[in-house]
């Protein structure tokens, strides 16, 4: 089989962390449940919000994405019991934020390979 490289201007440290993945069943399960966590349309909107605009409660993000406030609940919770988020009470309010920034490179490779390849994604096509 050939051996396959990395695209992108993938480092070497890059191409050593996802040969990890691909050696370690619990890394790869760990990455996945991410993934999945990401695989909700609404959820990755919240993020990238998040990202976005820092800190915010559930009526702003609701209110600012058009979502449903029970919607936006409930995508929060989901977020949040991945990792993807945290909380903090403000008096009466909970306000949200992204737990780990380096989430935004994540969804800066997924945006960039819409930009770049969209129309293939969308259709599958290789």
């Amino acid at each position: 089989m050939a051996k396959r490289t990395m695209r992108c201007g993938a480092t070497r440290r890059t191409q050593g962390l996802v040969a990890k993945v691909a050696a370690d069943r619990e890394r790869a399960g760990v990455l996945a449940g991410v993934l999945r966590a990401l695989g909700n349309p609404a959820r990755l909107r919240i993020l990238a919000y998040l990202l976005g605009c820092g800190e915010r409660t559930v009526t702003d993000i609701s209110a600012s994405l058009g979502l449903a406030q029970a919607v936006t609940s409930q995508q929060l919770s989901a977020l949040r019991l991945n990792g993807l988020l945290q909380v903090r009470r403000d008096g009466g309010s909970r306000r949200y934020s992204v737990a780990l920034p380096v989430v935004g490179d994540l969804l800066g490779c997924l945006a960039r390979c819409y930009e770049e390849h969209g129309g293939r994604l969308a259709r599958g096509e290789s």
